[in-house]
């Protein structure tokens, strides 16, 4: 009786060895099973953000710029792009834009509503003193604005002038009119880049509404925004802003395939290209294969918009 027992103990340890054995197995497998979906989906996402960065991408269509046959220099660059075959849309928003010479380079963001909703209302504005604004040239110190009556320097129309803490004197913006007497003037200003002596661009002036006696009232909406209603040159903050125009697709901020858009670069008089100058244009998206076109300009500038690329 007693070994029967003996070598039933030793049965159900062995069963129990067996069993632990399965679920340490079970265990292993399901540990095995987990590592290798989690690897299975860290390599898809590398393998999708490696395509990305390999076929994400514009094609440079063409690119011209403004000449002025006078002084023979390029400024105010159109360049027309779309996506390359079997690129996923791009978000304007993270696009870049960077000019490269042999004198100077700079790289540019975009100018749109969608970065930088926000807009500052004066108040308002006379010839007496000047006003204390927001931080415009972005030294941390708050700047200020005055209105300077009309004279002959400044063709009879009254100006204002920013007094940037770190810029210095802007550069005047005309307000149209003679402000001096008590004729109620309506102004009518949009999108006016403040500019400070070397034409470094920074915020925009609107200014809609009614002014008199050298006073621009604060009834009158005087608003300082980052962005401007209407992408033109006039309106592009130089060498740090582009902007862009839909010639085809949809009216938002997302380049999708078929469609085509024209971007909009401004350099500052300084930087205007000469004649027989090589310069390169890189596109860079946040996720793709930046672009590069290289190419020289004329050797003559006869042409009001002279074809930069491609090459002929």
């Amino acid at each position: 009786m007693l070994s029967r027992r003996k070598k039933a103990i030793m049965g159900i340890g062995t069963l129990i060895i067996f069993i632990a054995t399965i679920l340490v197995a079970a265990v292993a497998a399901g540990v095995l099973i987990s590592t290798s979906g989690v690897l299975q989906q860290r390599a898809l996402l590398a393998g999708t953000e490696a395509r990305k960065r390999i076929t994400n991408s514009i094609e440079v269509i063409s690119l011209l710029a403004h000449g002025n046959s006078t002084a023979e220099t390029l400024n105010d660059f159109e360049a027309y792009i779309r996506l390359q075959p079997g690129s996923d849309p791009i978000q304007m928003r993270k696009f870049d834009i960077q000019i490269i010479t042999e004198g100077w380079d700079q790289a540019a963001t975009l100018q749109h509503k969608s970065m930088d909703p926000s807009e500052y209302e004066v108040g308002q504005v006379d010839n007496n003193s000047w006003t204390k604004v927001i931080d415009i040239d972005g030294d941390g110190t708050e700047d200020y604005v005055r209105l300077f009556e009309a004279n002959s320097t400044t063709n009879g129309e009254a100006v204002l002038y920013f007094n940037l803490s770190d810029a210095g004197m802007s550069r005047p913006i005309y307000l149209g009119y003679n402000l001096s007497s008590t004729s109620v003037r309506t102004l009518k200003v949009q999108d006016k880049v403040i500019l400070d002596s070397d034409y470094n661009g920074y915020m925009l002036v609107n200014i809609s509404g009614n002014a008199s006696n050298n006073t621009i009232p604060a009834s009158t909406s005087f608003i300082l925004r980052n962005w401007s209603e209407e992408c033109a040159f006039d309106h592009l903050i130089p060498e740090t802003r582009y902007c862009f125009v839909v010639m085809h697709g949809n009216d938002d901020t997302v380049l999708d395939s078929g469609e085509r858009l024209k971007l909009l670069y401004k350099a500052t008089p300084d930087h205007a290209l000469g004649t027989g100058q090589e310069f390169r244009m890189i596109f860079t998206s946040e996720k793709g294969r930046l672009s590069e076109i290289r190419a020289y300009t004329p050797d003559v500038v006869r042409t009001t918009k002279v074809p930069l690329w491609p090459l002929n």
